[in-house]
């Protein structure tokens, strides 16, 4: 089972939960992450550039949280020095969307589109604390019509425990998921992984 950051805890069957964040935990351990910082970094505010959109941020809050702006920022690399970074792959509401989460601690609810994509730069920046708060909330989302696209997020991203929540909620839905035609449409999308579903069956029954 998956207990990094004492985020995660287990449940039965194998199952996999993600504990809701506290904000003012959150918070407090935000404020004495920044206290670290250099004070260049407290000081200074960053250009986030998408396309032509701009979000401005200050450095602090984006190293508090993420080991990649902080590496970013304290090795001086080239956007450190003209205070702009360009961000690729991902889309704008998406970034304002992570940065009013390292300012609050709270990610508002959206569609499985949205949070699989919030998902993927919690993960791109090594934001821990944003990709929990993904996994809790797709978690309440997963339905036997998209829980195959979730778990080849999960083996993409390598994130184990959402893995095997997405595994054992088609262990415990596999009748319906096999009426419904999903499936073959899985045997013909992905074999590999879905030979790993019946692997995970067996050893589960």
């Amino acid at each position: 089972m998956c207990f990094p950051g004492g985020h995660r805890q287990s449940r039965t069957r194998g199952t996999v939960l993600y504990t809701p964040l506290n904000q003012l935990k959150y918070l407090k351990a935000m404020a004495a992450s920044i206290k670290k910082l250099p004070d260049a970094l407290v000081e200074e505010k960053v250009d986030l550039c998408i396309g032509n959109e701009i979000e401005t941020v200050n450095k602090a809050i984006l190293c508090a949280k993420s080991s990649v702006f902080l590496k970013m920022f304290q090795n001086e690399m080239q956007e450190s020095k003209q205070n702009t970074v360009t961000i690729e792959d991902v889309r704008m509401p998406v970034l304002k969307s992570l940065i009013s989460f390292l300012c609050t601690g709270k990610l508002p609810d959206n569609d499985v589109e949205f949070l699989c994509e919030v998902y993927y730069t919690a993960d791109k920046y090594d934001i821990s604390e944003l990709h929990d708060a993904c996994c809790n909330l797709l978690m309440q989302k997963v339905t036997v019509k998209n829980v195959f696209e979730l778990l080849k997020m999960s083996i993409s991203h390598q994130d184990e425990c959402f893995k095997i929540f997405m595994m054992t909620f088609i262990c415990q839905n596999f009748e319906t998921i096999l009426e419904i035609g999903e499936w073959e449409k899985w045997m013909r999308d992905d074999s590999k992984i879905a030979f790993e579903v019946l692997s995970f069956i067996d050893i589960n029954e």
